[in-house]
């Protein structure tokens, strides 16, 4: 039976700058009262408990009959039962500048003084953060974990601004562990129209919330969201014709209440009571109960129930290094070593082309045969029944036991479980080809295994292993399906793979084996930032073209000559998309000699 979904209701508690409470309260007398009461007795009317999380920097604004306005508030909504934690926005004079654009130290120092405010307070300190406009970076999640947080809920993938200041995103929706510290992302989605929005109140309607929510049930591997809004969310910002506004706060104008956005509020919070496969958590609730992080296979972009927005999220292509970081621009030209292991660079697999052994009509079902015990490598060659549990690499067993060795050791079922991914999004394909995957390194790691298989480390099989592993890194990293420790392993397997390509003594001379090679190499080289690697292999390119191409080869075997150009090309078309002026010398070569 599938496991409850848990659901954290959220509440950003702010407002910017003004001295009087309004965007918290959102009190308008007899017209009623669409602020912190109102979805405090809302939540508490359906025995739940939200989260709160305040801007507890914003105590110094207020003065007069508002003095100490942002410690009873605190108190209000702690003696309530609800929780409250640490929202950090600007507010001078403590907090000056968006956290993202402070030091460690400054970062840490900010975020104490506002854990300290609440815990003087309710007498326990704040064990959640999120950031002001999602601003946070690096230094962030380490201030937050050296201050004894567990949790923080910054993370917005679908965020048009520039707050997320780190390096690489972890997860897309998925919670998942930051440096020891557990993200509760913002969750993105594609609403009616296929725009790009949150799990908000504010971005979407009712119908398209509870289409999400479904969406959450039905996903395996996916147990754990939250669900964000603002204290002011319910207010009216659009107005009649002719209205004057009440008050205005930052880019924010007030006409009064909105009164359908409450209803469809209502609405949504009675389907979650309703719902017996739904609990309405707090981040204290989930400590206490030991919850584990759910797997990330789990992730992935949410759709609101169009065709549209069904589309787009299916097809949704991501990238993991954040662009938007400060040190964006500069940081894939440094070889960090973190960065690698952790999948921070895997994003350049985009530009690396695979080669699919099936065609799309076919790959599904031989893909299925591969997970239905039966062991495919080529079309032209016989399946072999097998255990994965037990799977014997050495096996030789086919019509061509050469060649079924040659390209198992190439993982071309690796190739034919991603293709299938590919072709249509079910992600047990991408699991079972990371257990194959998991199968082969356990197996080249036995040296006794291994000493007698001459097709392991032979120079055509390691180069198409390189292709095929990316290929799975590519498709993974594309889908964000995102894994530090997943990727950590696949990164020291394709380390070595580079170190034994770029061995001359293992070099094939003179043949389209060796070409190969030279393009696996280019591929890691590119794909860790490697120079020597590249370099090497485009000196070894130069010898290759040159022989391939003399007037004496050329003539050698149409169909070799053929593959020979082919391969060169596709090198050329390679070194092209990643703007490496050696793709002009390949052409021009080809052309002369051709």
């Amino acid at each position: 039976m599938r496991k409850k979904l848990k659901m954290l209701i959220t509440v950003d508690t702010e407002q910017k700058g003004m001295a009087v409470p309004y965007a918290i309260e959102c009190d308008f007398g007899v017209e009623g009262n669409c602020g912190i009461n109102y979805i405090m007795e809302q939540l508490e009317k359906r025995k739940m408990r939200g989260v709160f999380f305040t801007n507890v920097y914003e105590h110094n604004n207020y003065h007069g009959d508002w003095e100490k306005y942002m410690e009873k508030l605190i108190e209000r909504i702690f003696s309530r039962n609800h929780e409250v934690e640490l929202h950090t926005h600007a507010n001078p004079p403590v907090f000056p500048n968006m956290l993202h654009a402070c030091s460690y130290d400054e970062q840490k120092e900010i975020i104490e003084y506002g854990t300290n405010f609440i815990k003087e307070i309710t007498g326990k300190r704040p064990i959640a953060h999120r950031g002001g406009s999602y601003s946070c970076n690096d230094f962030t999640f380490k201030a937050l974990y050296d201050l004894g947080y567990k949790f923080d809920s910054s993370c917005f993938y679908f965020t048009s601004g520039n707050s997320n200041q780190f390096r690489y995103y972890n997860s897309l929706n998925q919670i998942c562990m930051i440096d020891n510290l557990i993200e509760f992302p913002v969750i993105s989605v594609f609403d009616g129209r296929g725009t790009k929005r949150k799990f908000d109140i504010i971005c979407l309607n009712e119908q398209e919330l509870i289409s999400i929510v479904e969406q959450m049930k039905s996903r395996e591997d996916f147990e754990i969201a939250q669900f964000m809004f603002h204290s002011f969310s319910f207010i009216d910002q659009k107005g009649d014709i002719g209205a004057k506004p009440y008050f205005t706060f930052g880019t924010n104008i007030c006409y009064g209440i909105n009164k359908p956005l409450m209803k469809q509020f209502e609405n949504f919070l009675d389907y979650l009571y309703n719902d017996p496969c739904i609990e309405i958590v707090t981040f204290d609730d989930l400590l206490k109960s030991g919850f584990s992080i759910p797997s990330f296979w789990g992730d992935g972009i949410f759709h609101s129930g169009t065709e549209k927005s069904k589309i787009l999220a299916r097809d949704y292509k991501t990238g993991r290094f954040n662009a938007k970081s400060v040190k964006g621009k500069f940081f894939s030209r440094f070889r960090d070593i973190r960065s690698i292991m952790e999948g921070g660079y895997f994003d350049r697999c985009a530009v690396i082309e695979s080669r699919n052994c099936y065609i799309n009509s076919k790959v599904i079902d031989a893909a299925n045969e591969i997970l239905n015990g039966h062991m495919l490598v080529n079309p032209q060659i016989e399946a072999i029944e097998y255990n994965i549990s037990d799977f014997d690499w050495n096996i030789m067993s086919s019509n061509e036991p050469d060649s079924f060795q040659l390209y198992l050791q190439g993982l071309n079922p690796v190739q034919i479980l991603v293709h299938a991914f590919d072709m249509s999004k079910d992600k047990s394909y991408l699991k079972f080809a990371l257990r194959l995957l998991y199968s082969w390194r356990d197996y080249s790691l036995d040296d006794i295994n291994t000493k007698n298989n001459k097709f392991i480390w032979n120079e055509y099989s390691a180069a198409l292993r390189v292709e095929n592993i990316l290929y799975f890194i590519k498709t993974c990293s594309l889908s964000g399906l995102w894994n530090n420790e997943m990727f950590a392993e696949l990164s020291k397997i394709l380390l070595i793979h580079g170190e034994w390509l770029n061995n001359d003594k293992n070099y094939i001379s003179n043949d389209n084996n060796g070409v190969m090679m030279d393009q696996a190499l280019l591929y890691l080289g590119y794909v860790f930032d490697d120079n020597s690697w590249m370099e090497n292999a485009k000196k070894r390119l130069l010898e290759q073209e040159s022989f391939a191409f003399s007037k004496k080869e050329a003539h050698k075997g149409s169909n070799k000559s053929y593959m020979t150009r082919k391969l060169f090309y596709n090198i050329g078309h390679f070194l092209e998309n990643i703007n490496d002026d050696f793709s002009e010398k390949i052409f021009s070569n080809m052309k002369r000699n051709h």
